[in-house]
């Protein structure tokens, strides 16, 4: 996989080629998939939108939360698949969206605790700890970080469709990562001391907790380190 960073924009924008096989029953085929990243647009917000939904199913507010992610696209970037020069006027380009098949970004909790989209999901993590039967110290080292009291927190959000390959992962947390250096030299609220990373895994039978299968890949790293 190559990628490749685009300096003259500062958007933020990639792009990489996958190799995908095919099996007929004539043989293999190889096909090249072409995938590229860039910043988030208005026009993305329905294809964010039903990412957010693989991420938090229920009990969020996903169309202020789209929005906020929409209103800091200086930060983190969208996948996408090129048009290949298909015309404008094509049926499949018709209402100008892009499919969207992945994203990564960062919200700063602490930064944004004033919107309207925070405050529903900060709500709406604080219902499902409790409701798991805490301790009092743990519910309230929990309510110590959402406060802010241990620092900012980053909430990263990093989703895509399953069948989107994970070695583009690296490029787009590389990418994220100057984005988010960038924001901060200009004394943007970016700096944060710990992260918050909300992941999807399967636990195997007869496996335990501490050992998960993780959808995405890249994210066992954070769950290494954590």
């Amino acid at each position: 996989m190559a990628a490749e960073k685009d300096e003259t924009s500062g958007s933020g924008s990639e792009s990489s080629e996958e190799e995908e096989m095919e099996t007929s029953g004539t043989g293999t085929e190889i096909v090249n998939v072409e995938f590229e990243a860039r910043s988030p647009e208005e026009a993305d917000a329905a294809s964010i939108q039903r990412l957010l939904k693989q991420l938090l199913p229920s009990g969020v507010d996903l169309t202020a939360l789209t929005q906020l992610v929409l209103s800091q696209s200086y930060v983190g970037a969208v996948v996408i698949q090129p048009n290949d020069g298909k015309p404008a006027e094509s049926e499949a380009w018709d209402d100008d969206e892009e499919d969207i098949f992945g994203l990564t970004t960062l919200i700063n909790l602490q930064a944004r605790k004033e919107n309207p989209a925070v405050i529903n999901f900060l709500d709406y993590l604080k219902s499902k700890y409790e409701s798991k039967g805490r301790s009092v110290e743990n519910k309230a080292k929990f309510s110590d970080l959402f406060e802010g009291k241990l620092g900012d927190v980053g909430w990263i959000i990093n989703e895509r469709f399953v069948n989107l390959p994970s070695q583009l992962a690296p490029n787009l947390f590389e990418s994220l990562s100057a984005d988010l250096e960038e924001a901060i030299a200009k004394s943007m609220p970016y700096k944060v001391s710990r992260y918050l990373l909300i992941a999807k895994a399967h636990v195997l039978k007869g496996g335990t907790i501490q050992n998960p299968l993780f959808v995405n890949d890249e994210e066992e790293m954070f769950f290494e380190v954590g």
